[in-house]
């Protein structure tokens, strides 16, 4: 007899598991099991398993309840929830995850990656968004511009985090942690370890 909990009895509403549904998943895995309450009741969170394991999914789900359950629209320049990725090819899969699974749900996504213009990376959030997903080097650039800001940022999370490279972390932290980043809920914690204790939470997930 399988005993293993249902995507329904993990409390995920409705346009989820009908996402969930349609992108063939019919059970939660391991790491989904653990990592999906958990996140659903606010509390911080550093994941660590292997590729293909449904890392994607654990914090993409409950991460789309929270802005479903929470909706609002975000100002110009605004972003509700920041993916940080280490490469422009992670970004792009973690962006079409958010799209797959929040597919029933209405919200705007962006994508911010370098190699690139940043002209319609740029137009992309003049409008505000709901998720972005980044690389480091181009979200800095972003930010030091004046195109995107965090201040009404709920939700930060790092997928592999451990693979970006050291002086775009330190970067990256000590921008976040100087100002805006005193206004989000969940913070990502690094290789590096930069974080400022007591003041951020913090969601990480890598392999």
């Amino acid at each position: 007899m399988n005993t293993t909990p249902s995507f329904a009895e993990l409390q995920l509403i409705a346009p989820l598991l009908k996402a969930v549904e349609s992108s063939g998943y019919t059970q939660p895995t391991p790491i989904q099991l653990k990592v999906i309450p958990h996140l659903l009741e606010g509390k911080d969170l550093l994941g660590i398993a292997q590729t293909g394991t449904g890392k994607t999914a654990a914090f993409s789900l409950p991460l789309l309840q929270n802005i479903a359950l929470n909706a609002k629209r975000m100002p110009p320049k605004h972003v509700r929830v920041l993916v940080l990725a280490p490469t422009r090819e992670l970004a792009i899969q973690v962006r079409e995850s958010f799209q797959t699974y929040g597919a029933h749900l209405r919200i705007k996504l962006a994508l911010a990656f370098g190699g690139v213009s940043q002209n319609p990376q740029v137009q992309s959030l003049s409008g505000g968004a709901d998720v972005l997903v980044a690389t480091p080097g181009r979200l800095l650039d972003l930010l030091s511009q004046g195109h995107v800001t965090l201040e009404l940022m709920k939700n930060l999370a790092g997928f592999d985090i451990a693979h970006v490279p050291y002086n775009n972390i330190g970067a990256m932290n000590n921008d976040l942690v100087s100002g805006q980043i005193e206004a989000a809920i969940n913070y990502v914690t690094t290789a590096a370890g930069l974080v400022k204790a007591g003041q951020i939470r913090a969601l990480a997930i890598t392999s």
